[in-house]
């Protein structure tokens, strides 16, 4: 692997869940404008991408045990860090507590982003189980799926059993009691977001430490719309900017620059400003 540009030293290593329906191609068009010393790491789920054919999860811990091995494997490079987006931010979720399970190496922070905490009760009914035209109309009003998909229908009909199938992961997961994460987190999101059920501070509950909240402007997928910024902060969260001259993880110990969530309230990070 290639040293950290101009750093002289390996980059940290960001393992990347994707959105229901994305997939690792989503982050690779990413890396490119990654930030000195942040190597994205996109994780590939069953039935899409290079693993189309493969069978769809039945679960999200599943998802979260088939991707394990690899960072288990990989992790051994370098430090590490996991960030997933909405249905993302659960598998990543689940895969910290897996890692912490293990033991040895751990992840700088978990960035969940764009997600209700695990225990949190969704207030809509769920679609993955609606009539096609009743489902594409629902995933159209979501947004995140380029307009074009939609006149294309052959096109659109091939996409659809990975969405029908992510959409089932998330409605029907059930949080299953785990230790306290040490893991410090980080939890990120768009200030516009109708999507959420519950309170960001909900997060709080899975953590040892206080975690921290980063909102960017935007609705749920802020992340497409602004991940240069995106990256940017989770680089200068995880102690990768020049001027900090790779402290880890400085502002998250210290909550210097950004907030804190806690049971009493929630504070936000620069980018809520």
């Amino acid at each position: 692997m290639e040293p950290a540009r101009g750093r002289g030293m390996r980059p940290l290593r960001l393992f990347c869940l994707p959105h229901a329906g994305g997939s690792a191609q989503l982050y690779r068009r990413w890396a490119a404008g990654a930030p000195p010393g942040l190597e994205l790491a996109p994780l590939e789920l069953a039935g899409r991408g290079v693993r189309l054919g493969e069978p769809f999860y039945l679960g999200i811990r599943e998802a979260a045990e088939d991707l394990l091995g690899e960072v288990l494997e990989r992790r051994e490079e370098g430090r590490f860090a996991l960030f997933g987006h909405s249905m993302g931010a659960l598998i990543a979720y689940e895969l910290a507590v897996l890692l912490q399970r293990a033991g040895g190496p751990q992840p700088e922070a978990a960035f969940l982003s764009a997600k209700d905490a695990p225990q949190v009760e969704r207030r809509e009914a769920p679609i993955h189980g609606l009539p096609e035209e009743q489902f594409i109309e629902r995933i159209r009003r979501l947004g995140g799926c380029p307009d074009e998909l939609f006149e294309q229908p052959e096109l659109l009909r091939l996409f659809l059993p990975v969405l029908r199938a992510d959409f089932r992961l998330v409605e029907t997961y059930r949080h299953q009691d785990a230790p306290l994460l040490e893991t410090p987190g980080v939890v990120m999101g768009g200030r516009a977001d109708g999507t959420l059920s519950g309170s960001w501070v909900e997060w709080q509950r899975w953590f040892a430490a206080p975690c921290r909240l980063e909102l960017f402007e935007g609705g749920h997928f802020y992340a497409q719309e602004r991940h240069p910024e995106l990256l940017r902060r989770i680089a200068d969260i995880l102690g990768l900017a020049p001027e900090r001259g790779g402290a880890a993880l400085a502002p998250l110990a210290s909550g210097a620059g950004g907030g804190r969530l806690g049971l009493g309230g929630i504070g936000e990070g620069r980018n809520s400003r």
